[in-house]
């Protein structure tokens, strides 16, 4: 469960099931994001708001999160965006509804199979030496008649992950790879089509929670 550390304007919540230690809270914002505090390590007051605003938008994992206080809600994301991680995740920022987890803007998803938190990456993909590269070819799609709006991920049982809704595909460099409204990611590490699925997962017996 997310922890929460209220300021003034602001409060700020930290998931450590999601957290992949990339470190950009505290580089960034070492002032409010103290690892070696004694005490509570996020601190917003430490800071200017927009420090703690943007190290949330920075977070990769989606671990850290922000609300103001004088919002309803934060902003919607006008281009939801998925990046390929060399030998790495899945990087996704945009309006996420993830199947059974807190709605987020941030998500590093697995993609070697070998998580011990699926959906998420928990780093596993380091250990277990996995090969995939952060490039692909274009392939060609139709622009999206819009970019934003939430997308919809479901981890399917044994299988892929299924998503629905407006989504530009990138390399880890940001080459767009592909415009889509609809797909399969793999998340058994195993498809010779990645990030998407080929089947790969009923030949190599890959086990899943799904929804």
């Amino acid at each position: 469960m997310p922890r929460s550390y209220e300021g003034q304007e602001i409060t700020v919540s930290f998931e450590p099931k999601k957290c992949i230690h990339s470190r950009k809270c505290a580089q960034n914002a070492p002032d409010i994001f103290n690892v070696k505090a004694d005490g509570d390590w996020i601190q917003p007051d430490n800071g200017d708001v927009h420090q703690s605003i943007n190290v949330a938008n920075l977070c990769p994992s989606g671990a850290i999160t922000y609300k103001l206080k004088n919002q309803a809600s934060n902003p919607d994301i006008k281009v939801n965006t998925l990046h390929m991680w060399e030998n790495g995740p899945l990087a996704l920022r945009g309006n996420l509804d993830i199947t059974d987890q807190q709605a987020s803007q941030n998500a590093t998803l697995c993609r070697c199979g070998l998580s011990r938190k699926k959906p998420f990456c928990d780093g596993a993909h380091l250990k277990g030496d996995f090969q995939a590269t952060g490039d692909a070819n274009s392939i060609e799609s139709e622009p999206l008649e819009q970019t934003g709006g939430q997308v919809h991920i479901k981890p399917l049982k044994d299988g892929p992950l299924y998503v629905t809704g407006n989504l530009e595909i990138c390399a880890g460099s940001g080459r767009l790879i592909k415009h889509t409204t609809k797909t399969a990611l793999c998340r058994c590490g195993k498809s010779n089509n990645k990030p998407f699925c080929d089947g790969a997962h009923k030949a190599t017996g890959f086990s899943a929670e799904g929804a």
